[in-house]
């Protein structure tokens, strides 16, 4: 079988560009979005993109659906049928972010254990205290299989989208997001290099069998 190597070299470069793309949006906050917030100070601003990451915690409060993803820093809010409303970026460090929910707010416990507070789908305010500390103070926080649900469906992630489970037990999905934005979640460098060395590698076999 006669190998075309001009093709393979194509190839080539679409991996390599593939693990470029891959290790750019790695579990980190976009820069543009960094520069703008500040530890208790979220910003506002409209998606500009899907998000190569899973979706951390999912929440429905007061009519609108809140997604987290925890690994960018981002909070997405939807209306309930899926219907995108706007975003907030807040301060990311290194460590796990959760959404909560009481008959007042939303809570966002950030990676350092802070609170940030909405409800209406808008941002309230900042708690500069312990989350553990700031929850004495608080009645019981919903289950998360009850801040979940509405009186008449269920919201939930399946693959990397959400969908809701109606009354009458039919699912549909209201918030699409492409299957592969889960995938090569944690890329580094080192996973970068190999993924490239193994395609060259590959090359060179077949070219050598020539």
């Amino acid at each position: 079988m006669k190998i075309n190597i001009e093709r393979l070299i194509v190839v080539l470069f679409m991996v390599m560009m593939l693990c470029i793309i891959m290790l750019v949006e790695s579990p980190s906050q976009p820069p543009r979005l960094k520069k703008e917030v500040e530890e208790g100070k979220p910003y506002e601003f409209s998606r500009e993109k899907e998000y190569w990451c899973a979706l951390a915690d999912i929440c429905v409060k007061d009519q609108y659906l809140y997604l987290l993803f925890g690994e960018k820093g981002v909070l997405e809010i939807y209306d309930l049928d899926g219907n995108y409303i706007k975003s907030y970026a807040f301060y990311r460090t290194k460590g796990q972010s959760q959404l909560h929910a009481d008959d007042q707010y939303v809570y966002l416990r950030d990676q350092r254990r802070k609170l940030y507070l909405f409800s209406a789908g808008e941002f309230v305010r900042f708690e500069n205290t312990d989350y553990d500390t700031y929850c004495q103070k608080l009645t019981t926080f919903y289950p998360k299989g009850e801040q979940r649900k509405t009186d008449d469906a269920k919201y939930y992630v399946k693959l990397a989208s959400v969908y809701r489970m109606n009354a009458d037990g039919s699912s549909e999905q209201v918030v699409h997001r492409p299957f592969y934005l889960t995938f090569f979640q944690g890329i580094t460098w080192f996973v970068t290099i190999a993924i490239f060395m193994a395609a060259c590698l590959i090359l060179k076999a077949i070219a050598d069998k020539r």
